[in-house]
């Protein structure tokens, strides 16, 4: 008997159109990608969220080079489910471009193999995309911490272990970007640009960007057409494990971030606008997270605050060797035709 649960019927398949002309009763296929057979609880429990949603959708699994991972998934998810292999470049990019390139659906959603979708999730994503000039969508990502938030971590560094920074409100806003932890995206728009770009992935724990690099290259190719919204309503919890908890695993992750982000802007087809989000962030987001934690301390007389405070200035720290690092010796090349090599 099968671990995740019984079969679920799935809606019929509207003809493909246009990114902004699918019928609204649009097809959905969830692709959740996995790699680490001692993820298991974790990937179980992303696939039975998706199974819970109210909305119809095909669910796709892909299992990212592991073959005992595949065997065990093969052997406890329901016929409905699909499980694959990853026939494309190792990582987390190639194997979720082999189900997402393959699909027929309309649109595409992917989640994290470590991430669990609350009630509701694809519904809400699915009805933000019936918007015009919509091409893509994300949800908001709630940190699931293995044990308690330390009390020196700031909502400002909600990014370092995957999470939405706090303060978004209720409604759907226009973002830059989205993470493919909780994102959907138009399955033609998604293939005119040959998916995600598989020479600048994530590897195994080598994060890079990736998701903010195809969705500034599908905005550059659409225009107007190709904007993409976040959507407070649509949530997920991110498992934060233990070992992310600690202050070396910040800084890892701030420079490899700084790293990442200067590489991705010689890969853009926009190199002047690629890094506008994060000029802002470190103009506005930082000093006043700063300034609050600063505030708080002397307001309470509480260290509390002057940690959270510290904590960024050693992350933007990181992040600008990161930075620095690529901009001295990083590549030069810039690829700027709008699709990866």
């Amino acid at each position: 008997m099968s671990v995740l649960g019984s079969a679920r019927d799935l809606a019929g398949r509207p003809r493909i159109g246009t990114p902004l002309s699918i019928a609204p009763d649009r097809t959905v296929c969830v692709v959740i990608a996995c790699f680490d057979v001692q993820r298991w609880d974790l990937v179980v429990r992303a696939v039975r969220s998706v199974r819970d949603q109210d909305y119809p959708h095909e669910l796709t699994i892909v299992v990212d080079y592991n073959e005992d991972l595949y065997r065990r998934v093969l052997g406890a998810v329901p016929k409905d489910v699909s499980v694959i292999r990853n026939t494309r470049s190792r990582g987390a990019a190639g194997a979720r471009n082999t189900a997402a390139l393959a699909s027929g659906c309309a649109l595409v959603a992917f989640l994290d193999d470590d991430a669990s979708a609350q009630t509701g999730w694809l519904r809400s994503l699915v009805h933000a995309m019936d918007r015009p000039g919509v091409v893509g969508v994300g949800g908001r990502i709630l940190p699931g911490w293995q044990e308690d938030r330390p009390r020196w971590f700031p909502p400002e560094l909600g990014w370092v272990v995957g999470a939405s920074i706090a303060g978004m409100g209720a409604t759907a806003f226009p973002v830059r970007n989205v993470w493919s932890a909780s994102m959907m995206v138009d399955r033609v728009a998604f293939q005119t640009v040959n998916g995600f770009r598989e020479d600048f992935c994530k590897v195994g724990s080598a994060a890079r960007p990736e998701d903010t690099e195809l969705c500034l290259r599908i905005s550059h190719v659409y225009g107007a057409a190709g904007q993409w919204l976040m959507v407070p309503s649509a949530v997920v919890e991110h498992h934060v494990p233990a070992h992310r908890a600690t202050l070396r695993y910040v800084v890892d992750r701030c420079w490899s971030e700084g790293n990442g982000k200067v590489r991705m802007r010689a890969l853009s087809a926009d190199y002047r606008r690629a890094l506008v989000d994060e000029r802002v962030y470190l103009s506005r987001t930082i000093p006043r997270g700063v300034g609050v934690g600063v505030l708080e301390s002397l307001r309470l007389w509480s260290p509390d605050g002057l940690l959270r405070a510290g904590t960024i200035l050693l992350g933007v720290g990181a992040a600008i060797f990161g930075a620095l690092a690529a901009t001295i010796g990083g590549p030069r090349a810039r690829h700027r035709q709008g699709e990866p090599r």
